[in-house]
């Protein structure tokens, strides 16, 4: 089998994960701010299923030159809809990996991270079911980031 992989950046992720760190008093910014192109991280997905260094470190470079303190990444695979069977209802699953570095000093430290770990929607039909599954592996992953960098800061 093939796998096969399309991307795209959905704005209410994106939404979703600012909501979380926004509430932890972090501030956010956007990527377009920092000269970070979310898409070359998307094409690099796409292509390895990965985001390669060149990628990595254009983007840190970036943030560095903006001033920023930390870079946030993600990545989030979404799997074939499938029917649960205990509902009748359109299944998906999302597998998500992020991190946080933190861009304070000469190297770029890997300070927290999460997954690989899966989440999952239901919904009426599959465009419905993949988004509740994106939010709830977005909101899970932004959270448990989050957690790790008040415990980080708090040592």
């Amino acid at each position: 089998d093939k796998i096969t992989y399309r991307s795209y950046i959905p704005e209410d992720i994106g939404s979703k994960v600012s909501e979380v760190f926004n509430k932890a008093e972090y501030s956010v910014v956007e990527s377009f701010e920092a000269d970070i192109d979310p898409k070359s991280f998307a094409a690099d997905f796409v292509d390895s299923d990965e985001i390669s260094d060149a990628t990595k470190k254009a983007a840190v470079e970036a943030a560095k030159k903006a001033g920023l303190n930390y870079l946030a990444v993600a990545t989030l695979d979404v799997g074939e809809q499938i029917v649960d069977q205990a509902t009748g209802l359109q299944k998906v699953y999302v597998r998500v990996n992020g991190y946080v570095w933190d861009l304070n000093g000469k190297f770029t430290k890997k300070i927290c991270s999460v997954g690989p770990v899966q989440f999952s929607g239901l919904g009426e039909d599959p465009k419905v079911a993949k988004t509740n599954a994106l939010i709830n592996a977005a909101s899970s992953a932004a959270k448990d980031l989050v957690d790790q960098l008040r415990l980080k800061q708090s040592m």
